[in-house]
């Protein structure tokens, strides 16, 4: 996780048990605040825009990638940074 961002500041290791996608086509100006590696490469999980308040989660594909504390703060973090509101 990256930190310098509401979302991810202070959050902690993030592990899911999720599907992970690979070389999606994002804009050269998103922030990325999560990140995975596959095969050597480093690829975008969760980010934001750079001048409007947007998130993207790529995560949350079952009931099983909430089952963690992490995972559920992150989705409740993007939901209020989301209204302009601070991270719980």
């Amino acid at each position: 996780m990256h930190a310098g961002h509401p979302v991810t500041d202070g959050l902690g290791p993030l592990v899911v048990d999720d599907e992970r996608y690979t070389d999606l086509a994002v804009a050269p100006d998103v922030r990325a605040l999560v990140t995975h590696d596959e095969g050597g490469t480093t690829h975008p999980v969760v980010w934001v825009a750079p001048s409007w308040r947007a998130v993207y989660d790529g995560l949350g594909h079952g009931v099983e990638s909430y089952a963690t504390p992490a995972r559920a703060a992150l989705l409740r973090r993007e939901a209020r940074w989301l209204v302009g509101l601070p991270p719980a």
